[in-house]
């Protein structure tokens, strides 16, 4: 924030003739004595930054002064505008929001950058409820600071975790933390739909001192996996193309969809196995029929 505030002074001062400490102190929502703190440091850095008393006056930068932008190339400096352009669902505040610092950097590089991807992770439904963990999640990785949350594993048993919180992670369709836990003392994959009562606690670490993070470690941490072979009706085609890699499906004589997949174990795939209806059937493994069978079962007894 206060670094965001700085280059924000020199770039409204680059691009307005003459600017007020009062202005800039509306402008960012801070005091004028802040401003003027700010302003030090930046003529301490070499901005030639000077100001003007009386009527009119005000704080303004030399005319001949530009930001020296030759050490990014033109390629790079597109490729920063470019992926800029993909972050607009990872933050809530509107001083941090990609697309204005967006503009900054491309009023600096003067490019006029086409706004021509738009990537957002967020799902339609509890949009907001997922922002706050990731806005919590994100204050605690930059400052360093433990996390504490209860936990549901794939077999919907809960528990307590203070975690050392590392970096996020999107695979596939879900975001993940990759922290060390200190419950497990080894680092840990946290699916974030699983995270519930997140609080920031007054508890920094140092990320140099903890364990080197191992392959072995993301192995343990993920669920198990099981290879199986569904066969699904041809009317449920749209959504078998649409959740399922293409080299995994086989198209029949009879236009139904034979699918090969290995998937993560839990009370999660039967649910979502069964979301099909009759419209999917469980070739193999044998072990997953029995289990589907049961929870069918399960539902029938409680309609009963």
């Amino acid at each position: 924030m206060y670094i965001n505030r700085l280059f924000g002074i020199v770039h409204l001062l680059l691009n307005n003739k003459q600017l007020t400490s009062i202005q800039l102190a509306e402008h960012f929502e801070v005091s004028k004595r802040t401003i003027l703190r700010d302003l030090d440091v930046l003529s301490g850095a070499g901005i030639p930054i000077y100001t003007s008393q009386g009527k009119g006056g005000g704080i303004s930068i030399l005319d001949s002064y530009t930001l020296n932008k030759m050490a990014i190339s033109a390629k790079e400096q597109s490729s920063i505008l470019s992926s800029l352009q993909g972050f607009n669902s990872l933050t809530n505040s509107a001083q941090d929001q990609p697309d204005h610092l967006l503009a900054k950097l491309s009023h600096l590089f003067g490019k006029n950058q086409a706004n021509w991807i738009e990537v957002d992770f967020a799902n339609w439904a509890d949009y907001d409820h997922r922002q706050a963990k990731v806005e919590i999640l994100k204050n605690a990785i930059v400052n360093h600071l433990a996390v504490e949350f209860t936990y549901a594993n794939s077999q919907g048993e809960q528990a307590k975790r203070k975690v050392y919180p590392v970096k996020l992670l999107f695979k596939s369709q879900d975001w993940y933390l990759q922290g060390y836990c200190q419950a497990k003392l080894a680092h840990r994959f946290f699916k974030l739909n699983r995270i519930n009562q997140l609080t920031l606690l007054d508890h920094t670490f140092d990320p140099s001192l903890l364990p080197e993070f191992s392959s072995e470690e993301a192995i343990d941490s993920r669920p198990p996996l099981i290879d199986m072979t569904i066969t699904f009706s041809p009317k449920i085609a749209y959504r078998v193309y649409d959740e399922f890699a293409f080299n995994t499906i086989i198209e029949n004589d009879d236009k139904s969809l034979t699918v090969t997949i290995s998937m993560t174990a839990g009370d999660w795939l039967l649910q979502y196995l069964l979301s099909y209806g009759n419209d999917a059937k469980v070739n193999s493994p044998q072990s997953l029929i029995d289990a589907l069978k049961q929870k069918a079962t399960a539902i029938i007894n409680l309609y009963r």
